[in-house]
């Protein structure tokens, strides 16, 4: 999470944390050598130290809301968030059929945002032929559309499957003589 509001501070003026948990259990600041560096602490100044902390603050925009979590991670809801496609450079219609596939109506060519992290392994398929799939920001995926109606389609298939596939097939090979001769052992008239 990006702090992008300042933290502006007069020279001398003295800057108080209090540091809580939300548990109500003991806090711990850890110190590490920083060159150049002094901090004032309970037992006097401390030269090349510096605090390791994690400030919270509040601004006036509401908290995330949580709606999930567990022992591995917490989910919250974004407040307003984008659409999962959104067109740019263009006025074009969309006809949203799931998660991977769109079909796009546009008076002009445009770019068709997908916000869905841009991995290795997805490509875009646009009226049945390969499409260039790009980069977003930092995170989505985007690709082209022309003119017209356009029929997108998202695929997934991860790096080296067909190669891991390959190797899975090559490894059962070895299993079929002995699976003929167990069919054997125990297929004899009495």
């Amino acid at each position: 999470m990006q702090l992008d509001q300042p933290l502006h501070v007069e020279a001398g003026q003295a800057i108080e944390y209090v540091l809580t948990h939300p548990e109500g259990s003991a806090v711990a600041v850890w110190l590490w050598p920083a060159p150049g560096t002094q901090v004032e602490t309970a037992g006097g100044p401390r030269d090349g130290v510096t605090p390791h902390l994690v400030v919270q603050y509040r601004t006036a925009s509401p908290a995330p809301v949580r709606v999930y979590e567990d022992r591995l991670m917490a989910i919250y809801e974004v407040e307003a968030p984008a659409p999962y496609f959104e067109v740019i450079g263009g006025a074009c219609r969309l006809d949203v059929r799931g998660r991977e596939r769109v079909t796009a109506r546009c008076e002009r060519p445009s770019s068709l945002v997908r916000r869905e992290l841009h991995f290795p392994g997805w490509r875009a398929v646009v009226n049945g032929e390969a499409a260039p799939l790009r980069r977003e920001a930092p995170l989505f995926q985007a690709v082209p559309l022309p003119a017209g109606e356009s029929d997108v389609e998202f695929v997934y298939e991860p790096p080296a499957y067909r190669l891991t596939l390959a190797i899975f097939v090559l490894g059962l090979v070895p299993l079929l003589p002995l699976r003929r001769r167990q069919a054997g052992v125990g297929s004899a008239q009495v």
